[in-house]
């Protein structure tokens, strides 16, 4: 996906860990059960692949992305904390690379 939609589905992740209603961490976050995939039952881990050298372009658009956001860019209204390929919540605030992001 583009970095802009990186940077939606970073944005949504650091708003749920500052809203009450969510996990108070990026880890607790990504890790919900059905939230992000498989991450609740694989957990956070760097793939071997991510070490060659032909991913070495994705890992850098990866590191930047977080890079940009934790130094506290973001791409998204703070009450925006839902992202799918499909609608949920009271509104749709933009629609990205086939995800939805609402309120």
């Amino acid at each position: 996906c583009s970095d802009e939609t990186r940077l939606m589905v970073g944005t949504v992740v650091l708003n749920r860990v500052a809203d009450d209603r969510y996990p108070n961490t990026i880890a607790e976050v990504a890790t919900e059960y059905r939230q992000y995939g498989r991450l609740y039952w694989t957990g956070l881990k760097w793939p071997e692949r991510a070490s060659k050298a032909e991913e070495a372009h994705a890992v850098k658009r990866a590191y930047d992305c977080a890079t940009q956001l934790l130094d506290g860019y973001r791409a998204l209204p703070e009450d925006v904390v839902f992202q799918a390929e499909f609608t949920q919540g009271t509104e749709v605030v933009a629609k990205q690379d086939g995800f939805y992001f609402c309120r």
